[in-house]
């Protein structure tokens, strides 16, 4: 009897370069840095959406948060583009005695510094 010949041709060309392009494209949600603030004091300034000053020992540097961060969301919501709306935002979930979800956009190594 003959040996059947299996025909064994295995692609490795095929599986290799479909996964790394999609990942840009992929919602920029999954790129945010989410951190939930207790009430009290969150340790940051900010300027419009900007990060600018993180100050020591508060809720924000134990978060890991740095200047030039953006604020992407707030409470799940897309953030206010003024300072003064993003306060108060913030601090009416805080009034109601509730944790404040705050989504921030880290600064790509990409940066176009144009302000």
């Amino acid at each position: 009897g003959k040996v059947a010949r299996r025909k064994t041709h295995e692609q490795p060309s095929s599986s290799s370069s479909s996964t790394s392009s999609s990942s840009l494209t992929e919602g920029t949600k999954k790129s945010l840095h989410v951190v939930e603030f207790k009430p009290g004091k969150i340790g940051f300034q900010f300027k419009g959406r900007l990060v600018t000053k993180v100050e020591e020992g508060f809720q924000a540097q134990k978060h890991g948060i740095q200047p030039g961060w953006r604020l992407a969301t707030i409470d799940q919501k897309p953030a206010p583009e003024a300072t003064a709306e993003i306060i108060k935002s913030i601090r009416s979930i805080f009034a109601s005695n509730k944790n404040v979800i705050v989504g921030f956009q880290k600064q790509n190594s990409s940066s176009s510094s144009s302000s």
